[in-house]
């Protein structure tokens, strides 16, 4: 009878099988099952696991579960168990996990507080943003040194999709949490830093699982508060499920900003830089020129400093490092994206990337790239 049951929760096979959709580099074995949108996802997922298990088909080891991003599951998957997976009417596609990787007074701050060079020195902004204070950043890295003295205590490592404390090993997601909203390297100095780490996890690298970013993904729309602001300074290959879950972030009402990547390439063929949901950044020197690594394209939105980016580090409370990339330019735009949402609460996504794109300034950015809009991040 209890087998009966579990045969039942999972559903009857369907006559085909559900697309397997291929990503670039996967890792072998390891797989991203979409539920369609009216299942029970831990019924699903637990009759599945059960059914490999006494049907002795292989392996289905499920390391995340999503409940609210997205209806689905990431697994480590024998051949005979995706197999019978694609199988289930409860199951809408299967993808390959991917990885992703980092995309790595401040001349920075300085730059996009002022319309044109030579720089002044200074930065600041005008009251009505009261320094982000009430907006909380998500920074979507690998986690955040939470203790540091620029953080001023208003950090917090809120999410951790390997299951440790969130504290950063790495050093990426310390630095561009600096850049958005440190004390004094940041633009937003009074927002709240929520620290997601889903990268860098188990080996301190800089890359990580799709199946880790899209957990943090699930934390925001389920956990999150608004207002708030996504900062994800990473990119790989096009992923769709990966991208499906940027798109329910956004439709929460949650901007997300990614960097273009570090190619100087066509940011169209990255991931998720190509996304027109989300606020795709690319970077720029402190001569006003793009990066010599920056990707450019009609997907980029909008630039921002990138090169030679002194920030927060994750070696001691105080410690700072120079960075590159635009790992760097993204964290600042969302920064002045936690400045608009200081100042009016509701804003939508759509309504933040017009006002970023509106307030640029123009046509400063030598050789922007083709298809490149010539706007550089502003704001006072």
């Amino acid at each position: 009878m209890h087998t009966l049951v579990l045969l039942v929760l999972v559903g009857v096979a369907a006559a085909d099988f559900a697309p397997l959709l291929r990503v670039d580099d996967s890792p072998k074995g390891r797989y991203l099952i979409k539920f369609k949108d009216d299942v029970d996802v831990d019924t699903v997922a637990d009759g599945i696991q059960s059914h490999v298990q006494q049907q002795r088909l292989g392996q289905a080891k499920i390391s995340h579960r999503y409940h609210h991003v997205l209806k689905g599951m990431a697994a480590e998957l024998s051949d005979e168990a995706l197999e019978y997976i694609r199988t289930l009417d409860e199951v809408e596609y299967v993808s390959e996990d991917g990885v992703a990787h980092a995309t790595a007074q401040p001349w920075g701050l300085d730059r996009i507080g002022q319309r044109y060079l030579p720089l002044d020195g200074s930065f600041s902004t005008h009251s009505v943003y009261n320094e982000g204070a009430g907006v909380r950043i998500y920074v979507l890295d690998t986690g955040i040194r939470s203790t540091h003295s620029d953080f001023g205590g208003r950090a917090t490592a809120a999410f951790d999709a390997y299951g440790g404390n969130g504290q950063d090993c790495q050093g990426h997601g310390t630095h561009c949490a600096g850049i958005a909203a440190g004390s004094y390297y940041g633009v937003a100095k009074r927002a709240t830093i929520m620290g997601v780490k889903v990268l860098g996890s188990p080996a301190c690298t800089g890359y990580g699982s799709y199946a880790a970013i899209v957990a943090g993904l699930d934390y925001v729309a389920n956990s999150g508060q608004k207002p708030g602001v996504v900062s994800m300074s990473l990119g790989g290959s096009k992923s769709t499920y990966m991208e499906t879950a940027i798109k329910n972030v956004v439709s929460k009402g949650y901007p997300v900003v990614v960097a273009a990547g570090n190619d100087n390439y066509d940011a169209c063929y990255t991931s998720p830089a190509w996304l027109p949901e989300a606020i795709t950044v690319g970077s720029t020197d402190k001569k006003d020129y793009r990066s010599s690594f920056s990707n450019y394209g009609s997907c980029v939105d909008i630039f921002a400093p990138g090169t030679n980016i002194e920030s927060d580090y994750y070696t001691s409370d105080s410690a700072t490092l120079v960075m590159s990339g635009t790992s760097m330019a993204c964290p600042a735009v969302a920064g002045i994206s936690a400045l608009f949402l200081a100042q009016t609460t509701d804003l939508l996504p759509s309504q933040i990337k017009s006002m970023l794109t509106t307030y640029a300034t123009p046509s400063v950015i030598y050789y922007p790239g083709s298809g490149s809009p010539n706007l550089l991040a502003y704001v006072t």
